[in-house]
């Protein structure tokens, strides 16, 4: 199983986990961060708090379709997110389409995880680019935060996903780290009423 690692910072833990199998537009839930313990539920919009600034995080799975890509434009422009961590974008052209124009876009070697990030304070530094996975380093008032997004298809290896996730961590050290993936997989940490081995492994 994917570990959670404790940080010495009591806001986070290494592995603050937005696994999601099924989320979509129409399904959000806010959760309000730091917790002590990996997140319940399918969230797609999410605060994380420091001591003066909050920070909005966006996670979708676009399902590779042009219609959510057209959907998460109008949601970007609602909710304006601070960063937007999403997997399987829609592609056209060998490029990632419905991201607005000005945004910084951050890719996994595959394309199928990104970070995005409007213009604006945050000032990312990438930590990795991976075949399955993006991360990057951004600095709150409080602490610095590893991002990560990741993508594991139902039929792919997981291993690989896990292993590039691990390799990422290693990186990171001590830092605080959010890892926002979507890995196919059943597990009653995420909502799932039952586990599958992918769950099991994640």
């Amino acid at each position: 199983m994917f570990k959670s690692q404790t940080s010495s910072n009591p806001l986070l833990t290494t592995s603050q986990r937005l696994l999601a199998g099924s989320n979509n537009l129409q399904n959000s839930q806010s959760h309000s961060i730091p917790v002590p313990s990996p997140i319940l539920g399918i969230p797609l919009i999410n605060s994380l708090q420091t001591s003066s600034t909050e920070l909005k995080l966006l996670q979708i799975n676009l399902g590779r379709t042009k219609a959510a890509a057209n959907i998460l434009q109008r949601s970007i422009a609602k909710i304006q997110p601070d960063l937007l961590l999403a997997q399987e974008p829609y592609i056209s052209k060998n490029e990632i389409q419905g991201i607005p124009a000005n945004w910084n876009l951050y890719s996994s070697i595959n394309q199928k995880a990104i970070i995005v990030i409007p213009p604006g304070n945050i000032s990312p530094i990438i930590i990795d680019k991976r075949e399955t996975a993006i991360a990057i380093k951004i600095h709150t008032e409080d602490f610095p935060l590893v991002l990560i997004s990741a993508y594991s298809s139902p039929a792919g290896n997981i291993e690989r996903t896990l292993e590039d996730m691990q390799t990422i961590l290693a990186a990171a050290k001590d830092d605080n780290v959010m890892i926002c993936a979507d890995l196919n997989g059943h597990h009653s940490l995420w909502g799932y009423n039952n586990e599958d081995t992918r769950g099991k492994r994640s």
